[in-house]
């Protein structure tokens, strides 16, 4: 009887569910509907084709190769975290369909495909696969709220508020800068904390497994070469949007002399912050461009520019990360089904480790 109980009450929590991943699906859908009406009802969609067809070819071969160098850095730099358990060629996959995903859902649910597929398809035990997600993560806040701070002091050195708008960025940079070193810690006392418990035993001990693979992320030679990288990562994207934007506007007379690097970076940060939103459509379609547009159109950009601009860009762009994420994808799922396993072998040292590490835990 209870048995039954259960399993309809699993049942019923299984259909909520899936009702409200539809609900939300379909309200993302006509997020996306209503602000792209919005939009095209302020140009000709006609001229948006020609947008699309005449961007010049050789700034967006720049755009594919400053886009391809981006990938390999950001797989590098998981590389340097999980090396030890993972090739870099299967990093190189899972980062490209992480980026694909990630434009693809709403408020940046896409990034636990990351870690899905290294635990699920190519077995890399999950402590490390956090660690190096939660690293990563702040990393890229450090290096963006830092990059923020260096654009709007170039942009609006002279203006009044300009000083105030620096320090705020430099005190962002700082709070993840100092929630980070606090992670280990606070994965003990977490830890500490579930021990207690009769059933924590086991998740206690992946706590501190947790804890020591942050420890190890923060050394300081290689936090500083962390922290390098993932400014790299972030100046080589925004770079090859850069080289994007003027590829579309270069048939209109407008050149990196009217679009100078760090004002282009400022409009684009806006339009890349409204994928973390709730709110933010299927494959960003409408959230995106109408963010693009605020921003550039409160950089002087002319309307109609800026509308045209963001919605080029941001279908060239997901012409190349669709394509390459989706054969990613593909290739990591066959890669991982035929029993390629590249990260320790079942029987290997390293796995015997872990896997007497996990029992150790089990047994505490």
């Amino acid at each position: 009887m209870d048995a039954s109980r259960d399993l309809a009450t699993t049942a019923d929590g299984v259909a909520r569910g899936r009702l409200r991943t539809g609900w939300r699906l379909l309200g993302s859908a006509a997020v996306s509907a209503l602000l792209c009406f919005v939009l095209l009802r302020q140009i000709d969609p006609r001229e948006l084709g020609r947008w699309l067809v005449r961007v010049d070819p050789q700034l967006f071969a720049v755009y594919v190769a400053l886009s391809v160098a981006g990938l390999l850095a950001r797989s590098y730099r998981y590389r340097m975290l999980i090396g030890r358990w993972v090739g870099f060629a299967p990093l190189v996959l899972v980062t490209a369909a992480r980026n694909f995903l990630v434009d693809l859902l709403p408020a940046r649910v896409g990034s636990l495909s990351y870690v899905y597929l290294l635990t699920r398809r190519f077995g890399v035990p999950l402590e490390p696969v956090l660690s190096s997600f939660v690293v990563t993560f702040f990393y890229d806040l450090f290096a963006m709220t830092l990059l923020l701070g260096t654009a709007v002091a170039v942009e609006f050195g002279r203006l009044e508020g300009a000083a105030a708008l620096g320090a705020v960025a430099a005190m962002l940079g700082a709070a993840a800068l100092a929630a980070f070193l606090r992670l280990p810690a606070a994965a003990r006392f977490a830890a500490g904390r579930v021990r207690r418990s009769a059933r924590g035993a086991r998740l206690a001990g992946r706590l501190d497994d947790l804890a020591r693979e942050l420890d190890g992320a923060g050394r300081r030679g290689q936090a500083a070469a962390l922290l390098a990288i993932s400014f790299v990562i972030r100046l080589l994207k925004f770079a090859a949007y850069w080289a994007l934007l003027l590829g579309v506007v270069r048939e209109h007379d407008l050149t990196a002399a009217d679009l100078p690097f760090w004002r282009v970076f400022l409009g684009i940060a806006g339009a890349e912050l409204s994928a973390t939103l709730p709110i933010h459509g299927i494959a960003g379609i409408g959230t995106y461009e109408t963010a693009w547009a605020m921003g550039f159109r409160g950089l002087g950009m002319p309307a109609r520019v800026a509308i045209l601009s963001g919605f080029a860009t941001h279908l060239l762009s997901q012409l190349y990360d669709y394509s390459l994420g989706l054969l990613a994808l593909a290739v990591a799922l066959a890669w991982s089904r035929g029993g390629r396993r590249v990260g320790p072998g079942i029987d290997s040292p390293t796995a015997r480790l872990a896997a007497d590490g996990d029992q150790g835990h089990a047994d505490r």
